[in-house]
């Protein structure tokens, strides 16, 4: 059980992505609109952890596990500044995985 999770938060995964790539399309000017786009990744990232979190506690195959462990330590090191409970996460996951 799990991968329909891990579905879901590589879908918000890969909204991110597209965002980033329409991000750094705009022109050097366009400060509100760039920020108006990273306040978008930052929620599509926000969205990506419940799912991963569910996937890695449901996950009874041990590759997926790991494959959520793995995003959820990307995902909340790029949030770690937004909040202790991204942090802690990241120091989770990162024990976890390592730095493979």
């Amino acid at each position: 059980c799990g991968w329909g999770y891990y579905g879901e938060g590589s879908l918000w995964l890969q909204k991110q992505a597209a965002l980033v790539e329409e991000a750094n399309a705009l022109p050097v000017n366009a400060y509100k609109e760039y920020d108006a786009k990273m306040a978008e990744i930052e929620q599509a990232l926000k969205n990506a952890v419940p799912a991963f979190e569910t996937c890695y506690a449901k996950a009874t195959d041990e590759a997926l596990k790991s494959a959520a462990a793995d995003f959820l330590k990307r995902v909340y090191f790029a949030l770690r500044n937004e909040s202790p409970e991204y942090q802690a996460g990241y120091e989770k996951y990162n024990a976890i995985v390592g730095t493979e």
